[in-house]
């Protein structure tokens, strides 16, 4: 990173947004403290090599499940260059290898200082341990709150703190165990399953779980599933019009990205789609709940 260079960026910002980082006291040095923060702090995480972190800590071992709950974390927003602030929680059932809760945070923390987007965070953090450790499920769930959102205008309109889970594995019911007050019953409960062909052609199909309905389609070959209710107003997505890999609501202009269920358009006015995980299984797609992880303090 070229300290400088940020530090002369951010100070031709302020003098864009009218103000005069020269002579004003309170912004005199603006630049360097700004480009420094990032430096030194909110963007370190793109200094780790988290493979060789990983690889390096990882032992042989085996316990029935490992569970590090409440991590600190701050990163920054892409959309807005602002901080948002919460915590982390990651459960793994490790089958043959395992690594210390150290390296767990350090691995969360270096995903989290980049510019990323909280789901983002989640998913790179499961497909780490996923790669160097091979357990039976992973899941990284993960509470923020989003300064871009309790500052900005959508305050008024949406929640400024949101929770994302990020699931993987293969076990659909590890068993019943309690540690430290924690508590694991289940995990991806079965929505549904529905044929895969039935997905070609961009088609998009809904699937009924009480009291949810989850719509379902291929991007890029893949499968996605999303809350099939829009939840402004309850409109069915699956009545709605495809957009290459978004859907719109049938009754409003929302259009929702099937991939992550997040709202495309127009922002701040509705909350994004609540997402299940979606997986081929032979010529089919099954459907499950990641929701139903059910970690007591989670």
């Amino acid at each position: 990173m070229n300290r400088d260079t940020a530090a002369r960026a951010i100070d031709t910002f302020l003098r864009a947004l009218g103000r005069d980082p020269d002579h004003e006291p309170a912004l005199v040095g603006t630049g360097a403290r700004v480009a420094a923060a990032f430096a030194d702090e909110l963007l370190v995480g793109y200094g780790v090599d988290v493979d060789e972190l990983l690889s390096q800590n990882v032992f042989a071992g085996k316990t029935e499940l490992v569970v590090v709950r409440d991590l600190p974390i701050a990163t920054i927003c892409p959309h807005h260059l602002m901080p948002s602030m919460g915590v982390a929680t990651v459960a793994f059932a490790p089958e043959d290898h395992i690594v210390g809760v150290g390296t767990v945070a350090r691995v969360v923390d270096a995903f989290a200082r980049r510019l990323a987007l909280q789901e983002e965070i989640g998913e790179r953090v499961v497909a780490a341990l996923q790669k160097h450790l091979a357990p039976r499920w992973t899941a990284c769930r993960i509470a923020l709150t989003h300064a871009c959102m309790s500052a900005g205008a959508a305050v008024r309109t949406a929640p400024a703190s949101r929770r994302s889970l990020s699931p993987a594995g293969t076990s659909t019911k590890p068993s019943s165990t309690e540690r430290s007050g924690l508590r694991v019953e289940e995990t991806l409960k079965l929505v549904g399953s529905l044929a895969r062909a039935s997905l070609e052609g961009g088609a998009m199909v809904r699937l009924v779980y009480p009291p949810f309905h989850v719509l379902v389609a291929l991007v890029n070959g893949l499968p996605y599933a999303i809350e099939d209710a829009c939840n402004h107003a309850g409109a069915s997505l699956s009545e709605g019009e495809r957009e290459g890999a978004c859907v719109s609501c049938p009754m409003h202009a929302y259009v929702f990205e099937l991939a992550t269920g997040r709202l495309v358009r127009p922002r701040g006015f509705c909350d994004d789609q609540r997402c299940f995980v979606a997986r081929f299984d032979g010529d089919d797609v099954v459907v499950l709940d990641p929701g139903a992880l059910t970690l007591v303090g989670l």
